[in-house]
């Protein structure tokens, strides 16, 4: 949040000096040994601060080598207990696509950078010995970007006979897996895999410039399911474009798609993305971004736009959440 947002923070709240944007693993720390040695932290990359009146921030920096980066130190967490974690692994960062709706690529940057194979089997191979960790969940915004390191990471799971459970959850591009991607996934241990289809209808799936198609996301939930492991699809109410009829649409390709769980969310306007900049210039922006929701169950809706209503938009959700007993309740939306 106080990366899309730091002046409004800064502004806001008197007793925050600093905001930290972006990647801030290093440039935390030099912050801090540059206050121990009493020099000026405002050479910090990264950072944001004030100056008299204004908001001053310096440029920000990413870390290209992220094998250079210590694992968690989970010895200073204290009485836990580690056996049923699900134990959460970045393996890249960055996006290099343009979506619409997604801020990934200003907060993480749109150049994807990886860690090497090699050095998340060793952090997955300490964590088990160490703690007793036995599950994992990969939490990147693009993992499968480049097919073959995905292939290599699993291959090498195989060889060191880890045995970890592990998921995919926050979704992995459909149109970046094969046949033999998802088979090694499940041999490594992989059980449930997540992608992120948005809408089932075509003219606004192809308008949130993910730059695949329809199709791809049949063939990759096919690959998926055959592969043995769970499918989990989520989905945006709310793109420009979008409509009643439009999540009907949508609700009928998920149903088609015959996945295992799916997620319906309101969509979320973050500042610097291009539909934030849509609804603004179309639409209504009925609430502070700070007291909308991100995949919450509290239904907020941040904003309405010409075609689609709150109201519409309150109806669209409840009809996707609980789509098996609603007919009858919106008989508009029946198949």
């Amino acid at each position: 949040h106080v990366t899309l947002a730091y002046r409004e923070v800064l502004q806001e709240n008197p007793e925050i000096e600093y905001a930290f944007l972006g990647e801030s693993d290093f440039s935390f720390l030099d912050f801090v040994n540059r206050l121990a040695s009493r020099q000026s932290p405002h050479e910090v990359a990264g950072i944001a601060y004030r100056t008299g009146n204004d908001i001053a921030f310096t440029n920000r920096s990413y870390i290209e080598n992220l094998d250079a980066l210590p694992y968690p130190n989970l010895e200073v967490i204290e009485n836990f207990n580690f056996k049923e974690f699900r134990y959460p692994m970045i393996t890249s960062r960055g996006c290099p696509y343009p979506c619409t709706y997604c801020c990934v690529g200003v907060v993480s940057s749109k150049k994807w950078r990886a860690r090497t194979p090699q050095n998340i089997i060793a952090e997955l191979a300490y964590v088990k010995k160490k703690f007793g960790i036995r599950m994992f969940e990969i939490l990147d915004d693009n993992f499968t970007l480049k097919i073959e390191r995905a292939k290599e990471f699993c291959r090498l799971l195989i060889k060191n006979n880890l045995n970890m459970s592990w998921y995919c959850h926050n979704g992995i591009r459909a149109d970046k897996i094969d046949s033999e991607l998802a088979a090694l996934m499940k041999k490594a241990g992989c059980t449930s895999v997540a992608i992120g289809v948005e809408s089932g209808d075509e003219k606004i799936f192809d308008s949130i410039k993910k730059g695949e198609k329809l199709d791809a996301i049949v063939q990759a939930v096919n690959l998926i399911k055959k592969a043995g492991m769970r499918t989990v699809g989520y989905f945006i109410i709310g793109l420009p474009g979008d409509s009643l009829e439009g999540i009907k649409k949508t609700i009928q390709f998920q149903q088609k798609l015959g996945l295992d769980d799916f997620t319906y969310g309101i969509l979320n306007p973050y500042p610097y993305t291009e539909v934030y900049d849509i609804i603004k210039r179309d639409g209504k922006i009925l609430m502070d971004i700070k007291d909308s929701s991100h995949f919450s169950s509290d239904l907020k809706i941040p904003f309405e736009m010409p075609g689609f209503s709150k109201d519409d938009m309150e109806q669209a959700y409840y009809t996707a959440k609980f789509q098996d007993t609603l007919n009858e309740i919106y008989p508009t939306l029946e198949k």
